[in-house]
């Protein structure tokens, strides 16, 4: 599930090529959004473990979570420097972005539900990824 994730994003936890600036930041964003779509299991399956807690939860974390850590975290701390993002705290920069991403295909069967709408439709997928890219870089309070 992690391995699918780092081919996904370029995730290289041995040595992380830096984000080419705004447009880098974008792509990441782009292919991280295309890996929630097209695996919405791994998140539901985070959101759930996460939300009891105990043994297992804390084996992913040991086993998978920590050895990413630094390196999503540098990924994180280089974009938050582009002038175009939001002046947003780490903690919340990575949750707000992880949640963002991630939640229209976590609670497909409800927007299918409540809406008719499948949201693994290739012009469903790239109107989220130009909605989230809208939300992060068109405005800008300074």
């Amino acid at each position: 599930m992690f391995e699918v994730l780092d081919k996904a994003i370029d995730l290289d936890t041995a040595g992380v090529p830096p984000i080419d600036g705004l447009e880098g930041f974008k792509d990441l964003l782009r292919r991280y959004i295309r890996h929630c779509a097209a695996n919405p299991d791994h998140a539901r399956i985070m959101v759930s473990e996460a939300m009891i807690g105990g043994e297992r939860l804390q084996w992913i974390v040991d086993n998978f979570l920590i050895p990413r850590r630094d390196a999503i975290a540098q990924r994180l701390v280089r974009a938050s420097t582009l002038e175009q993002l939001p002046d947003l705290n780490p903690l919340s920069f990575l949750y707000i972005t992880t949640s963002v991403c991630q939640m229209p295909f976590v609670l497909a069967h409800e927007v299918q539900a409540l809406f008719g709408i499948d949201v693994r439709k290739p012009e469903i997928v790239d109107a989220h990824i130009e909605s989230v890219l809208n939300l992060f870089f068109q405005y800008r309070a300074d």
